[in-house]
């Protein structure tokens, strides 16, 4: 029986392997070059192919789906739901829709140019062809290079349109641009800034809701005794009642938000200038004790020696000094 078992174990490890058929298409969910060449198209033709961008796009769904699973982004930004999914969806999806005319479908050509000498110097440029034939290539040029050609210093600058005869270009190619690494990235990196916007605004929401939710609806009476100290302290300048009283109505319109921008407001409402403006409120920074509430009024006596208890006292008068 143990030699059975041997002998079937064996034959078991000495089965041919199966090869595979190098003919045989590879089921993979992106299609690199046909993306490539649709995206050469689409720049080509000045990115205006709707029809073309839309099937270009085509092949972005699947490839933000698996890099918002794999890397688990979608249980970060908001436990993992499918509104949560949806919403990093669409922000990869949008950012790669504007990524599309950045593609770079342009050639690089290898020119070889023989000195006095016979010494064959090759350089390379980099361009998009505009129109070729039989005997040379017309060429856009997309980047900055610069050679010594022949005790001649001969310069390729951007959009540069150059003749290229063909018997001088040895070798020809395309860039490696790896859509699927581009847009992986580009998938990955608008996600996580999302995330991080989002929780860094969502940081205090919990303590906004709060004050919402508990805000104090009751009159300030505060606001309403300064109101009536400034007017005694300004009833006889008349430019500083006009700002008292726009100070008044824009409280009462929106008393939360009355600070943005404070002296512009007043500025439109009286009609006055920012420098009478800012003189009303140095003068009411200036006579801060008068006023029954003011910061100043409030001071600290330490009462024993030094690290003993702190009692804070109201000072109304003179006598209390």
């Amino acid at each position: 029986m143990k030699q059975a078992k041997i002998k079937h174990s064996t034959s078991r490890f000495n089965r041919p392997m199966l090869k595979k058929d190098p003919n045989k298409p590879r089921n993979m969910y992106f299609d690199n070059p046909l993306v490539e060449s649709l995206l050469k198209q689409y720049v080509k033709d000045g990115c205006t192919d709707i029809v073309l961008r839309d099937s270009i796009m085509s092949h972005a769904g699947e490839l933000i789906r698996q890099v918002i699973r794999t890397h688990g982004l979608y249980a970060i930004y908001g436990g993992g739901d499918d509104s949560s999914f949806n919403d990093l969806f669409q922000i990869a999806w949008i950012q790669i829709e504007k990524t599309l005319y950045k593609f770079d479908y342009s050639e690089i050509f290898t020119l070889v140019h023989e000195s006095v000498h016979g010494n064959r110097m090759k350089y390379k440029v980099r361009g998009m062809i505009k129109v070729e034939d039989d005997n040379e290539v017309i060429i856009k040029i997309t980047r900055n290079d610069e050679y010594v050609i022949g005790g001649k210093k001969v310069s390729y600058d951007v959009d540069d349109v150059v003749k290229l005869a063909k018997s001088n270009i040895v070798s020809r190619r395309h860039d490696h641009t790896k859509i699927f690494n581009m847009w992986s990235q580009v998938s990955k990196t608008v996600v996580l800034a999302h995330i991080k916007k989002e929780t860094r605004d969502k940081k205090n929401y919990n303590n906004y809701s709060s004050y919402l939710k508990y805000k104090p609806n009751d009159q300030n009476y505060k606001l309403d005794r300064f109101f009536g100290e400034v007017e005694g302290l300004c009833q006889y300048d008349e430019e500083d009642m006009v700002i008292l009283n726009a100070l008044k109505s824009i409280s009462k319109v929106d008393l939360e938000n009355a600070s943005n921008g404070l002296i512009s407001k007043l500025m439109n409402e009286t009609q006055l200038s920012r420098q009478k403006i800012t003189s009303f409120f140095k003068k009411i920074r200036a006579c801060q004790g008068e006023f029954s509430d003011s910061p100043s009024n409030f001071e600290q006596n330490y009462i024993g020696n030094s690290g003993g208890s702190t009692r804070k006292y109201n000072l109304d008068s003179e006598e209390d000094w």
